[in-house]
């Protein structure tokens, strides 16, 4: 089921800023619910992260476009988790995607991932838009595009974690 009102992703543009707004006029358990709310839905992007590095890697070789498409989007979404759970926006205009290195300052890695997922980006418009492209000109081969998400996705879960992340 697609996010529709009523839906905590809906409720305001910034949801720690509605947890922080609410804290005065609710109790406890309501304040629970909103970050078990959070929780649940950041789980739910790293869930997303995983199917699409897993159908990554299940790709051949030789499907080079679709490999480096979905390991885009399995960073993408890794990335959104981070987001949303630390700073709470949950964004899904498409010019998101220039934030795809965005990550809070104490994230590790933070600027070779900044650095390489703009890289990562280059070469998934390329193998999405360029009908000339050949896997010869991406930026980052297959082989460390892979490595470089199966890593992001695993620091991106331990920092969640650190962060109060159920």
């Amino acid at each position: 089921m697609a996010v529709q009102v009523p839906h905590i992703l809906k409720a305001a543009s910034n949801l720690r800023r509605l947890e922080k707004n609410l804290a005065c006029i609710l109790d406890q358990s309501g304040r629970e619910a909103i970050a078990n709310e959070v929780s649940r839905n950041t789980n739910g992007l790293l869930r997303l992260s995983k199917e699409h590095y897993e159908f990554a890697t299940s790709v051949s070789r030789g499907n080079w476009r679709q490999k480096v498409s979905r390991l885009y989007y399995a960073a993408y979404h890794a990335r959104r988790a981070v987001h949303l759970f630390v700073v709470g926006d949950y964004i899904t205009d498409s010019s998101d995607h220039k934030n795809v290195g965005g990550f809070p300052d104490d994230f590790p890695n933070r600027d070779r991932y900044k650095t390489r997922l703009a890289d990562l980006r280059s070469d998934r418009n390329l193998a999405d838009y360029d009908h000339e492209a050949t896997a010869s000109d991406l930026i980052i081969s297959i082989e460390d595009a892979t490595l470089l998400v199966s890593e992001l996705i695993s620091s991106a879960q331990q920092y969640l974690e650190s962060q109060g992340l159920i």
